[in-house]
Order: C-alpha cells, then structure tokens, then sequence
C-alpha cells in the first residue's frame, strides 16, 4: 500500500496564534487571584488534545504573559516562569533525565538565578554529581536534597510574586521521570497555593498523589470552530482567503495545524499568481489531501512511530471503534504482513497503538478508535487513492458487525449505527449517494430491528430509544446521507417504537 509524496513543505511557516483568547485569559485570571488573594487552589493547569491541536502554540501565548507581553507589558506585572521541554527534537537534553534527573532542575532554574537560594540548589546538584554512579544510595539522599533546595527556592520566590513552571510534550516524558518529578517537585508545590504548574500533553496524566489529583484542572485544547479558521485566514493570508475556510474545513476539520498546512498551500499558489476561485476548490482537493497526510500525519503525527504501528493507523482509520478482534480481521484481510501474527500479537499490537497516544478510548461507541483528524484526513485519502483497498476494508468491517449484532447486548444499537456507517461508505466510494442508495439503509435498519431479541415490550422500547439517540447523535451519517436520508432512518425507529405496545395489545 503506497502513499502519495509531496513537495510543498511547511517547514518554516510562521502563523500567528488565534482562537485561544478565552483560555490565556483565564491563565491571567488565576494570576490576578494569587496577587490578591496569595493563592488558588487549583494550582496544576492541565492541557490535553492531540497531535497539532495547538498546545505548545498556547503555553506559548501563556508564556508571553509571564514576560509582561501585550497589555500585561503596560501593567508591569512580569512573572517569574521556567520552561521544560520533553521533546527530544527540540531539546536535546530530554533523553537525558533519565539518566541525571539534575539537568531538569537545572531547567526549572530559569525561573531565578539571581536568589541567594538558587546557589544552594547549584550547589546541591555539584554535590550530587560529585557521588560515584555506583554509590546508589548517597546519589539518592543527594537527588532529594537538590529537589528540597529547589522548592525552597520557589517558596521564597511565591513570598512577592506568582511562579509558573510550564511542561510541554508530557507524552514524550520518561515516566520514571514523571513519577520522580511528581513526588518530590509537583506534590509540594501544588500545595504552595502560588506557584502554577501548567502540564501539557496528548492524554491525561495519571497522578498518583491524592493532593495532586485534587488541584487539578483538566482542560481540552479542541479544534477551530469556524471562527477560529476564519480569524487564522485572516491573519495569516497574504491574499483575500476568506472564502476558502468552509471548504477547507470539510478536509480539516478546524484542526489547528491542518488548517494551517492547507492555508499555507493556497497562499503560496496565489502567490505564484494563480487565480483562485471557491468554485475551483474541488480540483484542489487532491493534492490538499496529499499535503495533509505527507506533512501533517507522516512527517508529523507518526514521526515517532514504527512503520508496523503506522500501518495499523492507516488501516483502522477506515473504521469508527475497533477491538483486538476487528484489528485482527482488518489487518489479515488488508496487509499480507500481517498474515502470521498469532492472537496474543495481536494483543500486544494493540497495547502499542495505544501507548501512541494516536488511539484512544471511546467511551460513546465502546471501543479504542484514531484520533478524530488523523481518522478522517487518512480514511478520506485511502477512499479517493485506493478505492477498491476501501472497499474490501469496508466490507470486512460489516461482517464483524453482523456477527456482534447476533451476539450483542446492550451494545446492539451502537453495532447496527457502525455497520450503516459502513454500508453508507460502500455506496460513498464513488461519491455523493443517489437517492436510491440512500433509501436502502432504512431498509436495512428495519431488518435490523425485526431481528432485535428482546420480547417485553419495554426492554424492546428502551432498546429503540437507544437505537434512535445513537443514529441521531451519529456525526458522520448526516454528511454521508444528508436530510432527506437521516429523516428516513429516524422514521423507522419511531415507527417500530409506535408499534411496540401497538402490537402488544
């Protein structure tokens, strides 16, 4: 299975941030409190999201508040901040915590290196690298004491100002680091009520102490609305753009970066001074599409990633929720390479998909499925380079459907809304869905509840109440099928929900 390269590189691009007003506003917030109050409570400031989804971009801008940037700057409010990197491509230095804990203290050392006590922490770490490697409990008690210096030195810092000690790319960190990072920096610190830690990540941190869990506060960094996309063109287009966003988010999605790498590629034609009309946009797809999947998923997302594991991404990017046993039937009947795996690899392939951090939980549909862009960037790549490969993977979705639906329980109505999904894409391969095709999936949801197992009439209705939320709530189906298909499916549910008590008396 082969892939599309590109030549127009992104590498460079400089965007000038948006869309995260409200949160760099509640950043200052909680500092405007610790001035007046002396302390918050909520003191760790947690950012999640995906790859690209803009959460260094925002520490960033958080960042330019603690220097006294923009509006701040006019108040003189500067604050003392430290900034630890854990992507090894940026900082050359974070493959080595693990080895000497102390090169990250040094890090946070940029917060002051003017207080008297900031010598005691240099000291501290003169002595620590001073014990011979092989004396491992004297490196010990002198680690603790460098860690013990160090929050002394934020605590007399706190006594006349706020402190910020920022975290980016946690997914990248050494969790051995984390855990010792947490034990002897983060539990005490969070409880000082004046020093912010913001920790920014793919997924949540699992915090092992109580009182770090409790002064947690989780945020998701989420996709552009259409504002959001509008205010980068906007700002960032040296041409009039505008007209461009609502397309080009049915390809992005308002994901920040790919908006981005899709901004960049028009800019860059009109430059070239080509004319550029909305209604031209279709013949753009394509190669927008091979942009986004060569710069955004290869050279960014899967960076990191073995080709084993990124093949697996793309081939579960057709499918909406997976399993070990949908994993399995995909990858056999896709890839040869995956022939000869046994059960338990199978297993262990889905535990490295996971530790990716590219795949999650579904909580909604009940199984581990790609991140959201990276799921719909590649599916719709793979539906228009390789339809018959998008075909037979399709088809082997709706047969482990068919066989959950007989054996299903309360799960029934999420397998049956999947396998539409499905057999809506069958039809989608070759483009938009004729009215025909689109009638077919309510004759197929009516099969499918004639063969719903449940007798008492109000387990069957509470089964169809279900039923009816999933097809309603579905993100996917309303674009596949449009009003008039969406209609009709909702009918047949209200329809056999009627005739339940109906045919009961």
């Amino acid at each position: 299975m082969t892939f599309p390269i590109t030549t127009n590189k992104t590498k460079g691009m400089k965007i000038v941030p948006v869309n995260r007003e409200s949160q760099v506003k509640e950043f200052r917030a909680s500092l405007d409190r610790i001035r007046v109050l002396g302390s918050v409570f909520q003191t760790l400031h947690e950012w999640v999201g995906g790859p690209g989804i803009g959460k260094t971009t925002l520490l960033k801008l958080m960042v330019d508040v603690c220097k006294g940037k923009e509006e701040e700057k006019e108040k003189g409010k500067k604050v003392p901040y430290a900034f630890v990197d854990f992507s090894p491509i940026r900082n050359r230095r974070a493959s080595r915590y693990g080895e000497d804990m102390t090169l990250l203290i040094e890090e946070l050392l940029t917060v002051s290196r003017h207080d008297k006590l900031a010598k005691d922490v240099e000291e501290a770490i003169g002595e620590y690298r001073a014990v011979p490697c092989s004396d491992a409990e004297q490196r010990q008690l002198r680690i603790q004491d460098v860690t013990r210096a160090f929050v002394r030195l934020v605590g007399g810092i706190t006594e006349n100002s706020p402190v910020v000690l920022f975290f980016d790319e946690a997914e990248r960190a050494d969790q051995n680091v984390v855990a010792w990072l947490e034990e002897w920096v983060i539990n005490p610190l969070v409880q000082n009520g004046s020093c912010l830690i913001v920790w920014a990540g793919r997924r949540p941190q699992r915090w092992k102490h109580f009182e770090v869990r409790r002064r947690v506060r989780l945020q998701e960094v989420t996709v552009f609305d259409r504002d959001g996309t509008r205010k980068l063109y906007e700002q960032n287009s040296s041409y009039p753009l505008i007209e461009f966003t609502a397309p080009a988010r049915q390809l992005t999605r308002g994901h920040p970066y790919a908006d981005a790498i899709v901004l960049h590629y028009l800019d860059s034609l009109a430059k070239e001074g080509k004319s550029l009309k909305k209604e031209q946009f279709k013949r753009l797809e394509m190669p927008l599409l091979d942009n986004l999947v060569q710069e955004f998923v290869d050279d960014f997302a899967f960076r990191d990633i073995s080709t084993e594991v990124a093949s697996a991404c793309r081939l579960m990017s057709l499918v909406r929720q997976f399993d070990v046993i949908m994993l399995r039937e995909i990858l056999t009947q896709a890839l040869d390479s995956f022939d000869e795996y046994d059960r338990n690899e199978f297993g262990s392939l889905l535990s490295r998909l996971r530790e990716t951090q590219l795949v999650l939980w579904d909580d909604r549909r009940k199984g581990y499925t790609l991140d959201e862009t990276l799921r719909h960037i590649l599916s719709e790549h793979i539906r228009r380079n390789r339809p018959d490969f998008f075909l037979s993977v399709n088809r082997a979705a709706i047969c482990v459907y068919q066989d959950w639906i007989e054996r299903a329980g309360d799960n029934r109505g999420i397998y049956i809304v999947e396998e539409l999904f499905h057999h809506a894409n069958l039809k989608l391969v070759k483009g938009v869905l004729t009215t025909e095709e689109k009638m077919e999936l309510p004759a197929l949801l009516k099969l499918r509840i004639q063969e719903y197992p449940q007798r008492d009439p109000d387990l069957r209705a509470a089964a169809l109440d279900r039923l009816y939320h999933e097809c309603e709530a579905d993100p996917d189906l309303p674009r596949m099928i449009e009003e008039e298909g969406m209609n009709e499916l909702l009918k047949v549910i209200r329809i056999a929900r009627i005739d339940v008590y109906s045919d009961s008396n």
